[in-house]
């Protein structure tokens, strides 16, 4: 291998490794969601379906991912690969050209990843402020953080709802010229649902009857029934052992 060939393979594998810390960040800010963050494990134990993170806790949640996510896997991929990262920050800005964003980026994939394990996901935006048409006001950027409340807002293009038709980006209700259709902005500010449903009817029922019986049953009562059901699982394995019998001799008549 030429040097040439050698410090193109290098600059290869830190470009490849570039591109997987969006996915490790998303990694990490799931796990926090569904392991260490509040909000969804005390809407469960309350009893309800779903939770509401709205920006200052989805901010807090992406910023602590970002956070893990480094912390935890910078070093690996130093060991590993001998590459340093040195960048693990989402940047904010959107480029009205493509409409991407790396915030929403990492929501639209944080949603897919939280679909995949059971999860239904949506998006609710409050539209902060907006472009009319022959404003004069460059758009603002982005500003996103855990401070202020008027920092948690990130700019939008008719490109941006193009790019991530997933998370259902508002459209803008002023009647705007095609010819200021591209440069029209809005500023909004995300809050995520997250629902994982709730059982049946019957089945809170009957896991309500066996908490009952659990917590007010003598021990007499208890054992009783665990006899019942042992006489029970005993009479089941009976029938499919007789069953097994009868059809081995009526095989054994057939032959």
């Amino acid at each position: 291998m030429t040097n040439a060939q050698n410090y193109k393979q290098r600059a290869g594998i830190a470009l490849a490794l570039e591109k997987i810390v969006g996915p490790l960040i998303v990694k990490e800010i799931v796990d926090h969601l569904l392991n260490e963050c509040e909000t969804p494990l005390r809407a469960a134990i309350c009893g309800e379906g779903m939770c509401t993170l709205k920006a200052r806790s989805l901010a807090k949640v992406i910023d602590t991912g970002v956070t893990m996510a480094k912390g935890k896997w910078k070093p690996v991929l130093y060991q590993q690969y001998n590459v340093q990262i040195r960048d693990w920050s989402l940047d904010s800005m959107t480029y009205r050209a493509t409409g991407r964003n790396q915030l929403l980026n990492t929501m639209q994939n944080v949603s897919q990843l939280l679909t995949q394990k059971g999860f239904k996901v949506d998006f609710t935006w409050e539209v902060v402020n907006e472009y009319t048409q022959f404003q004069n006001e460059s758009a603002p950027e982005t500003i996103w953080g855990t401070a202020y409340e008027t920092k948690r807002t990130i700019t939008i293009y008719k490109a941006t709802r193009e790019a991530y038709p997933e998370l259902e980006l508002p459209k803008s209700g002023y009647q705007i010229h095609k010819q200021f259709d591209t440069k029209a902005w809005m500023q909004v500010r995300p809050a995520i649902n997250i629902r994982w449903g709730l059982p049946s009817e019957e089945k809170i029922q009957a896991l309500a009857d066996k908490f009952l019986f659990e917590i007010t049953a003598s021990d007499d009562e208890k054992a009783l029934v665990t006899a019942s059901n042992l006489d029970s699982n005993d009479r089941m394995l009976r029938i499919a052992h007789t069953r097994d019998d009868n059809e081995s001799l009526f095989d054994a008549s057939q032959k």
